[in-house]
């Protein structure tokens, strides 16, 4: 789970942001009104490779998991242009 922001105002959710799982067991989903996402059966692995786009931007980073918690939550940022 997590949640888009814009680089330039990490108070303001990207709203519609399609964000995808790039490595094995890839999947996307599409940011909410309020840029929060979920990904409901994410891999099963250490870390994965997170893009995150709307229109022509784009951004891309890794998450670890941290199996010792329920649920991690990812913050993403989008940049402006």
């Amino acid at each position: 789970a997590g949640q888009v922001l814009s680089d330039s105002d990490f108070s303001a959710p990207v709203a519609g942001a399609k964000v995808q799982i790039t490595g094995v067991g890839g999947s996307e989903v599409i940011a909410d009104t309020d840029g929060r996402f979920r990904f409901d059966t994410p891999p099963l692995t250490l870390s994965v490779p997170l893009r995150v786009t709307l229109g022509p931007r784009i951004a891309e980073t890794v998450h670890v998991f941290d199996y010792t918690t329920p649920i991690n939550f990812k913050m993403l940022n989008l940049p402006t242009t």
